[in-house]
């Protein structure tokens, strides 16, 4: 039996250190989305094995634990109210499985980074604690070396993309030699995850004994120079954040006795900082500005301003639970300022609110947010009683205040994403083990037999979960070539994968049947694949009746189908209002009513409708067009 427990605890470290070393590194083309998608997809993997191999390691030795910890009371309460969030949800799909380009945020990721946060604790020693802090920091290590040669033009990414070393791979607006984004995807994504480890770094240096100091003090300077490099605002306050907090907590006797060394990476950043502060002065200036020059996007800092409005008109309409966990793209519709349409994102969607408070108000209400902080508050109370101790664990609780303290200052102007969220509860699991958590232990009492029998039930249980993770892996990596391919039997390979109906999936699906019906010159077959189209559309809207994003496709569907068939325009009509009460301050709905009305010869109503896009949005030129077509033809 301890030779069964053994081999069980070596899976489980190995599958807690191979997650903190893929995650912040993986990504692939191969997926929907590059970097997020395939991250979460090794988190979610990562939760199944820690799930079973932990449940059966109980069952073995006959003992369940449950940590003692206030800690990981608040952070169970968390995700209870995200779950009660869900059951009210606008659109319960994306609750569960989280929007389709992110999945971070979503019931199943809150599920995973709970049992991997609760594994940590149960299943880690003191030895194993300070190895994960230190695969952490030698994760974030590889993730910086990976970036900084980007800067140069030098694009690491680009070398296995195209198989050339430098960084034409990426498009204009997303050029690493402005700023980089290493493995992470985006510049402030990688600046927040840098601010995150950052603290572990700088505690490390200061913990190692003088003469071994080399390595450490290299990490703490690529962190630093890779930190810069991002050119992010929110990157660069969150770092003096977490610094201040740093200094306080170690102290000016801790300071005095490292300034030395302390202050050589400060020297060496600070004239890394003064190169480019030009870059990042400038980027403080379009966020402060208020003006948007010619061809020049609206400051960010202004976007998030009327974002952050929208984001707080949904909080107010339901304030207990909210709309539902990931739900926000949906919510701000219904609330988007008219300001939204002034400024050069007025298309986009945005299914976050670029401040994690926020989002987490509108999306699970004041329930949700309390209930967040209260695990932050928590953590922090808990790791400063630990900081105020003088054993091992108190340079590493320190660290990780501060770590905290950085990084809530970067997602209050982003959102977490899979790496940060990972290391943040894997940080903290870590050193609430260095001091010591105590758990609950309650004796089983199953016998041999029962023993037996339990165990191979949770096997099984565990391989069903293991293949539906792969069948939503697989799905997704079907449903990005098909969406490449436009054939039809990627799509049905897509859909038919897939552990479950998935709107969005059944929505793409439905109009690339439409268009292939309109190709087609054997009547027969263009009758079935319009009936096919049809049904799974309507399917796609049964699942989620109130997702703008699926009610535009079906549309857009319908309208390909009424080219052969008139019928089909009074469902493009209905669709197109029913997005009108989805999205109220938004143009294009406006724009796409007046086009279906004037399909069927509602030429007042066109006209009412197109002058209203114009009033949402006056330098819509589309529907300026639109609009003296109407005209002149009601003059003809």
């Amino acid at each position: 039996m301890e030779n069964k427990n053994s081999i069980i605890d070596k899976l489980i470290w190995f599958t807690l250190l191979t997650s903190v070393i893929l995650v912040p590194l993986f990504f692939t083309t191969a997926n929907t989305e590059l970097f997020e998608v395939p991250k979460m997809f090794i988190v979610y993997l990562s939760a199944v094995l820690l799930l079973t191999l932990t449940s059966l390691k109980f069952i073995l030795s006959g003992k369940l634990e449950i940590p003692k910890s206030l800690v990981f009371y608040s952070l169970a309460a968390f995700v209870a109210i995200q779950v009660a969030s869900t059951f009210t949800s606008i659109d319960k799909f994306t609750s569960v499985f989280g929007y389709p380009t992110r999945l971070n945020g979503g019931l199943l990721s809150s599920f995973a980074y709970l049992i991997i946060f609760t594994s940590a604790l149960i299943n880690l020693n003191f030895q194993k604690a300070q190895k994960l802090l230190l695969a952490m920091i030698a994760s974030a290590f590889a993730v910086a070396l990976w970036g900084i040669p980007r800067h140069f033009g030098a694009e690491p990414n680009c070398l296995i993309l195209t198989r050339r070393l430098n960084a034409t791979c990426w498009q204009k607006e997303f050029d690493p030699t402005v700023r980089i984004f290493s493995t992470l995807g985006q510049p402030n994504w990688l600046a927040s995850f840098i601010v995150l480890v950052l603290p572990f770094a700088a505690a490390l240096l200061i913990a190692t004994k003088k003469g071994s100091r080399l390595l450490p003090f290299v990490i703490c300077a690529a962190l630093g120079l890779a930190l810069i490099f991002t050119g992010s605002v929110s990157g660069i306050l969150g770092f003096l954040a977490s610094v201040m907090a740093f200094s306080v907590l170690i102290g000016t006797r801790m300071l005095k006795k490292n300034i030395k060394i302390l202050g050589i990476i400060t020297a060496l950043l600070f004239m890394v900082l003064v190169f480019a502060a030009p870059t990042i002065k400038n980027r403080i200036s379009q966020s402060l500005s208020q003006k948007t020059a010619a061809n020049a996007g609206t400051p960010s800092g202004q976007i998030r301003l009327v974002v952050w409005q929208g984001a707080l008109s949904a909080f107010g309409a339901k304030p207990i639970l909210g709309f539902g966990p990931e739900t926000f793209i949906y919510s701000y519709y219904q609330f988007r300022p008219q300001a939204h349409n002034q400024t050069t994102e007025w298309n986009f969607y945005y299914n976050k609110a670029h401040n994690e408070f926020l989002n987490y108000a509108a999306n699970t209400g004041i329930l949700g947010l309390g209930s967040y902080l209260a695990f932050i508050i928590l953590s922090v109370w808990q790791l400063f009683k630990i900081a105020r101790s003088k054993n091992a664990a108190s340079i590493w609780a320190k660290a990780a205040i501060a770590s905290i303290t950085g990084y809530l200052v970067t997602i209050f102007f982003g959102f977490s994403i899979v790496a940060t969220q990972l290391f943040m509860f894997l940080a903290i699991a870590a050193v609430l083990v260095l001091s010591g958590t105590p758990a609950k232990v309650v004796d089983l009492k199953i016998s041999g037999l029962a023993k037996k029998a339990l165990s191979l039930t949770t096997a099984v249980l565990g391989l069903w979960l293991l293949i539906f993770i792969f069948r939503l892996y697989f799905a997704d990596l079907l449903i990005n070539r098909a969406k490449s391919t436009v054939r039809l039997t990627s799509y049905l390979s897509a859909v038919s994968v897939s552990p479950i109906d998935n709107p969005f999936y059944l929505a793409d699906y439905a109009y690339t049947l439409a268009i292939y019906s309109g190709a087609q010159k054997d009547p027969t077959l263009a009758k079935i694949l319009i009936d096919q189209s049809m049904a799974i559309g309507q399917k796609a809207l049964n699942i989620s009746p109130l997702n703008l994003l699926v009610l535009n496709k079906v549309a857009s569907a319908a309208g390909e189908l009424s080219t052969a068939d008139t019928t089909y325009k009074i469902k493009v009509l209905e669709l197109n209002k029913k997005a009108i009460l989805l999205a109220p301050t938004d143009p294009t709905s406006y724009l796409n009513l007046a086009k279906s009305q004037r399909a069927i010869g509602q030429i007042k109503e066109a006209q009412k409708s197109a002058e209203t896009a114009l009033q949402l949005k006056p330098d819509y030129q589309e529907a300026k067009g639109l609009l003296d077509q109407i005209q002149d033809k009601k003059l003809q």
